[in-house]
């Protein structure tokens, strides 16, 4: 064997090996059981348009296969995200808004996006959560799922970046669940956040509402479709996180399309999955 096989082999066994049999070694953060109370949304939407008219899907794309390959978001796709996408993890989302300001042709001081904490609710759905749920039931043949249907699932939970990017998303995002906005920008190469968040006046708070990772056998076929799930490429070029899927506030989105590489920025991700999928694809 070529010494560069024996290398990629290695590579392969070790990464496997950390990265494959347990979930939380690539995100220790995700636990099943944790009801979601708190997700995370960047946003151009100034903070009073959001506050009185929350967050609207733009599209017409409800699976979430879809979703977290990245194509509904290409500029050059007509087809949009039926679905708002947020996430748990408030790093994760400020390392978004980075990427987002830095692709701007502005960026500088003067651009400004907004760091939307949002209260789930039963409504909100867990995107690792729905893969883990569709595989449960593959596995024991329910649903319409095969472990067929799992196997592939697992596969294309561990080559996407969807554990690290912990999203949840929601048919819409009402108002009321909008808790605060924190406005964020770029100044000397850092990303800056506002002394203070501004409040929304017409929150709800309800301590008694959350979003599982567990998503109902019912909804299942919807989100990841049965003859999708097997016809679904491992690779992607990113996921439709965050103000990727354009959804939007008031009359439209702040940002021009012809304004935002929607592509460049959501094409990146924190998952090793890139480096892993080639090693095993060699």
């Amino acid at each position: 064997m070529h010494p560069a096989s024996h290398l990629r082999a290695f590579l392969a066994l070790v990464l496997c090996a950390s990265a494959l049999p347990v979930a939380a070694q690539i995100n220790p953060g995700f636990d099943p059981s944790t009801p979601i109370r708190l997700v995370y949304r960047v946003d151009f939407t100034p903070p009073h348009d959001a506050f009185n008219t929350g967050f609207t899907p733009s599209g017409t794309v409800g699976d979430l296969l879809s979703l977290t390959s990245g194509l509904p978001c290409n500029n050059a796709n007509p087809q949009r995200p039926a679905l708002v996408a947020m996430t748990t993890d408030r790093e994760q989302a400020l390392r978004f808004a980075r990427r987002y300001l830095e692709g701007l042709p502005w960026s500088g001081p003067g651009s400004r996006v907004y760091l939307f904490s949002i209260r789930a609710d039963g409504n909100y759905i867990s995107v690792p959560g729905a893969f883990y749920s569709a595989m449960d039931a593959g596995r024991t043949a329910r649903a319409g799922y095969t472990p067929e249907h799992a196997n592939a699932l697992e596969y294309l939970l561990y080559t996407r970046s969807i554990l690290g990017e912990r999203a949840v998303v929601a048919p819409r995002v009402s108002s009321r669940n909008i808790a605060n906005a924190t406005t964020l920008w770029l100044q000397d190469g850092a990303l800056r956040e506002g002394d203070a968040p501004y409040p929304n006046p017409s929150y709800r708070h309800d301590p008694a509402t959350a979003a599982t990772n567990i998503v109902p056998d019912a909804q299942l076929p919807a989100l990841l479709p049965h003859d999708a799930i097997l016809s679904s490429e491992a690779g992607a070029t990113g996921t439709c996180a965050l103000s990727c899927d354009r959804a939007t506030s008031a009359s439209s989105f702040s940002a021009p399309d012809d304004e935002m590489d929607y592509t460049n920025v959501c094409s990146q991700s924190d998952a090793i999955s890139p480096l892993l999928f080639d090693i095993i694809n060699d």
